[in-house]
């Protein structure tokens, strides 16, 4: 009888119908029989390969690398460049909307600045201007193209706003005219003292609240100068811009010292038909308030109405004014209707007017006249 187990020099690898009647025996095969199947086993798997757990880990890390490196097929490789293309075009043609819109809202603003008008004022019976050039900038364009409309609906007689437009280069540029009513011309005039050779400017002799252009003989005021004593008649020439003038008279004392104070004492005003009367002693005093002996005396007119006061005016010659027979150089102030003729008030007349010891002082004058002759002072 055949033994069921070969001996150890049976080929028993390459039968595997022993195989299968080993595997379905109940008994364990022996210790050499076994390790000549794991032998056998490995010979077929070959040397140095691994088992079936670790040959599937390593296959499945080369199926992985093999995955990432091998190229889809589906996947041409001008895609990419293709994408590139799109979005560089893409790029650029936002680029070039860009510069369009720069270059239009460029050209535009500098469209805009080929030009500016301006608003302008003129006053009642002055001449418009048809020169475009008297109507703001246009440096930068052919005035000879540009067009003015609206001048002919000004009203020059009538004050009010007016519109008026201007076009060059098929911009249209609008702007307004005011018509303003004529400034009236008014002011007060003053009694300047000054010393020697010190020439004065004809605003010296004039308060006016509005800005306005004065006009004098500036040789007489030179010659003036040099003469001491006085006073001297001055005419100034006050002229607005609205076209509105008027004559101005003022009065120049030239002293050896310029006084430092002054103080005019005015006696009660009487009252007459066409204007208040009151007489005012009017002293120079140097910085020890001491008299230095040029002093005026002032015939006070205020009248009571404009047409009278516009009326004593017409009485004027050689800068000397006359009223009721009282003649002289004199002051105005066309707001209060004040017309003051002139006087030199001389030792004399207050020899012959005051006590013989009249005083010299500032503080003494005031005292005198406010006390004994019951005036009223201010300096």
């Amino acid at each position: 009888m055949n033994n069921v187990f070969p001996n150890e020099n049976t080929d028993i690898g390459t039968d595997p119908t022993m195989l299968q009647v080993i595997d379905s025996l109940d008994v364990e095969p022996p210790k050499e029989v076994l390790e000549s199947l794991s032998k056998q086993e490995n010979n077929e798997n070959g040397p140095g390969e691994p088992t079936d757990k670790n040959k599937k880990g390593k296959h499945s890390k080369k199926e992985k690398k093999k995955k990432s490196m091998t190229p889809n097929p589906d996947k041409k490789p001008h895609d990419t460049l293709k994408k590139v293309i799109f979005v560089i075009v893409i790029l650029l043609l936002m680029g070039a909307v860009a510069f369009g819109l720069y270059f239009y809202l460029s050209l535009g603003n500098k469209k805009k600045d080929l030009f500016s008008i301006n608003d302008v004022q003129v006053y009642v019976g002055q001449t418009i201007s048809n020169n475009i050039s008297d109507y703001g900038s246009f440096s930068k364009v052919d005035v000879a193209s540009c067009l003015i409309t609206g001048l002919d609906k000004v009203d020059i007689n009538t004050p009010g706003v007016y519109e008026y437009s201007v076009t060059c280069d098929k911009i249209k540029r609008s702007a307004k005219i005011e018509v303003l009513s004529l400034v009236d011309v008014n002011f007060s005039t003053n009694i300047l003292y000054k010393a020697e050779n010190d020439v004065p400017t004809a605003q010296e002799f004039i308060n006016a609240e509005n800005e306005y252009d004065y006009l004098t003989d500036e040789m007489k005021l030179k010659d003036y100068s040099k003469t001491k004593g006085g006073p001297h008649g001055i005419g100034v020439t006050i002229s607005h811009k609205s076209g509105t003038e008027r004559v101005g008279y003022a009065v120049l004392y030239v002293v050896e010292t310029a006084p430092s104070m002054n103080l005019s004492c005015t006696n009660n005003t009487i009252d007459k038909t066409k204007y208040e009367y009151s007489v005012s002693d009017y002293f120079i005093f140097d910085e020890n308030r001491k008299d230095l002996g040029n002093s005026l005396r002032l015939y006070n007119y205020k009248f009571k109405e404009v047409e009278d006061f516009n009326n004593a005016l017409l009485n004027v010659e050689n800068n000397k004014i006359t009223i009721d027979n009282k003649e002289g150089y004199f002051v105005m102030d066309t707001n209060e209707l004040i017309i003051k003729i002139v006087t030199k008030l001389d030792k004399e007349m207050i020899s012959k007017d005051n006590t013989p010891d009249f005083p010299t002082t500032y503080t003494a004058i005031s005292s005198y006249y406010t006390n004994t002759k019951n005036y009223t002072c201010s300096n």
